[in-house]
């Protein structure tokens, strides 16, 4: 089954099959010691900017000087990509669409545990009123053996929409499957081997015709979305070979809802941005896709779908890393201008919902694990990846995994300590009080001053970003007035949490601690028949043990 012009080879690959795609032998050994690195990096971080300034002044001056610069030359540039995908955004939702006939079947995966009936059954309305839903969108409902019931869950949704889409099945991932670890990724993993069992050897679907969606529960993509994937899959057929379809994604289900505290609200604003920030980068450049994004099936066949151990915890991030390596920096990142519509966590109250945001910001740091990954992978592939390709990933390592935790702290505590040694010696010492000393403190200012070029950057693109969402949206009272923009001092307490939720995350990757892979409630709507609210009752955290599948966004 299949359109027979879509075959573009039937055994190439961009795959390189010399090395193993997966941790295996001495790369796992070194990954469960490298993993450790980012804490390592952070306690000595905290040290030396706590210390440092006393015992060898000179040394931790200029070393701090130094990392400001860098990190002021990165940040700025991370704005300037930010505004430009901001407005790149603005175009790509208003753009012409050329009419295109699809040729393309769209599997969507859609893990889950213990999701309330709404959420799946939003999820899948939103999706069958677009246009092609019935001929082309092959829906794969990820359930988990751990759930009592799933296969009745399953089974009532597929009766349901059977109808809306070219088909509804599901599959049952086992609990406990030996080397996993549980979660989205292992879940997904699971799903994405049966979909190529199920439609390509069962069905006999053209591997070539088949792309595979990632996504959460709650994600709502726009049919505009799937119809330029479709458009850029016909252009350039070879992108089977190595190409992900990565697009931006926003909180719109529920930004402005009361129930949302404006701390969660306002940290997912800051996440979608830094994620947009990323993925205006060029298509030939590597970067990390956030959430959801799009996979030909061939090529998710030749990376032999998702890694399903503790290091594949990330997903997202961790299948962009595994693309990158076992195509030696070949595999195209390539960004669809197409924002998805996302919710934010809240719960019953603003201190519950804050503490359930900690929650999902404790799940997203635990992503500190491909760290160790790359540099494990790195090991034996380091003459295989051209100049440009190490520096890119460098930089987004550097970026995502240690600018974001180091810089508050080199940045507050060294800089209050160097300053405070310095007006010291100007006081108790002034015959030894260098001449340039205030000139040095005003410099590194100055420098770090040069923060809020940064932030205007952010907000600018926040509010570009804003309109691009859908009309409910853009109806909602109030989301427009100007006082609003004052919420956005909620991210300096993001940036707290985010340092702290980081180094705890890193601290059990120190000691080798389990990971308990947790989520936290996020309700898409609750606005629900009478007949549901019973069966739908939403899952507490408490009950939500190791094996949670994650509908987080980003």
């Amino acid at each position: 089954m299949g359109d027979d012009d879509l075959t573009v080879g039937v055994e190439e690959t961009s795959v390189d099959s010399s090395l193993p795609i997966s941790l295996s032998g001495a790369d796992r050994k070194w990954y469960n010691w490298l993993k450790r690195l980012p804490a390592l990096v952070d306690y000595v971080t905290i040290i030396f900017c706590a210390i440092g300034p006393w015992l060898f002044f000179y040394v931790a001056m200029w070393a701090l000087f130094a990392f400001l610069v860098c990190f002021q030359i990165l940040s700025i540039m991370q704005g300037a990509y930010l505004l430009k995908g901001a407005l790149a955004l603005r175009r790509g939702v208003k753009e012409e669409l050329p009419e295109v006939l699809p040729k393309h079947y769209y599997a969507i995966i859609i893990p889950n545990y213990k999701e309330d009936f709404s959420t799946l059954r939003s999820t899948l309305d939103h999706y069958a009123t677009f246009a092609w839903a019935k001929e082309r969108f092959l829906v794969v409902l990820g359930m988990e053996g751990g759930e009592a019931e799933c296969e009745e869950k399953a089974t009532t949704l597929e009766n349901e929409y059977g109808d809306k889409f070219a088909t509804v099945v599901h599959s049952v991932h086992p609990r406990g499957l030996p080397g996993e670890t549980s979660g989205k990724h292992s879940n997904e993993g699971f799903a994405g081997q049966f979909a190529h069992e199920h439609f390509v050897q069962d069905r006999a679907f053209d591997i070539d015709s088949i792309i595979v969606c990632s996504m959460d529960s709650d994600t709502l993509h726009t049919e505009r979305y799937f119809m330029k994937i479709e458009a850029e899959m016909q252009k350039n057929p070879s992108h089977v070979y190595n190409t992900i379809f990565a697009s931006p994604f926003y909180n719109y289900q529920n930004m402005y809802d009361p129930q949302v505290p404006g701390f969660n609200a306002n940290f997912d604003q800051l996440w979608a941005m830094l994620s947009l920030g990323i993925l205006a980068r060029g298509n030939s450049e590597f970067k990390f896709p956030a959430s959801s994004y799009c996979v030909p099936m061939r090529f998710l066949r030749d990376l032999d779908f998702w890694d399903a151990g503790p290091e594949g915890i990330a997903e997202d991030e961790h299948m962009a890393l595994k693309a990158f390596f076992a195509t030696s920096g070949r595999v195209e990142i390539h960004t669809i201008y197409e924002v998805m519509n996302v919710g934010t966590v809240f719960d019953e109250t603003i201190w519950k919902g804050i503490k359930a945001k900690l929650v999902q910001l404790r799940r997203h740091f635990q992503g500190n694990v491909d760290v160790g990954y790359s540099f494990a992978m790195m090991r034996r592939r380091f003459f295989r990846l051209g100049f440009w390709k190490h520096v890119q990933l460098s930089q987004r390592i550097f970026e995502l995994f240690f600018l974001l935790t180091m810089s508050p702290i080199v940045g507050f505590v060294g800089w209050m300590q160097i300053t405070v040694r310095v007006l010291m010696v100007e006081s108790l010492q002034p015959d030894d009080f260098p001449d340039w000393g205030y000139t040095f403190v005003l410099t590194t200012t100055l420098v770090m001053n040069l923060t809020f070029v940064f932030i205007g950057l952010l907000i600018i693109s926040a509010e570009i970003v804003k309109g691009c969402g859908p009309e409910t949206h853009n109806t909602v009272p109030g989301n427009r007035k100007w006082w609003h923009i004052i919420k956005y001092l909620w991210m300096l307490l993001g940036t707290v949490a985010m340092v702290v939720m980081s180094i705890r995350a890193r601290t059990s990757l120190l000691l080798d601690r389990d990971f308990s892979y947790v989520v936290a409630q996020k309700v898409v709507s609750t606005d629900k028949p009478e007949e549901l609210k019973e069966s739908d009752r939403v899952v507490p955290d408490s009950e939500r043990a190791a094996d949670d599948v994650s509908r987080d966004a980003g």
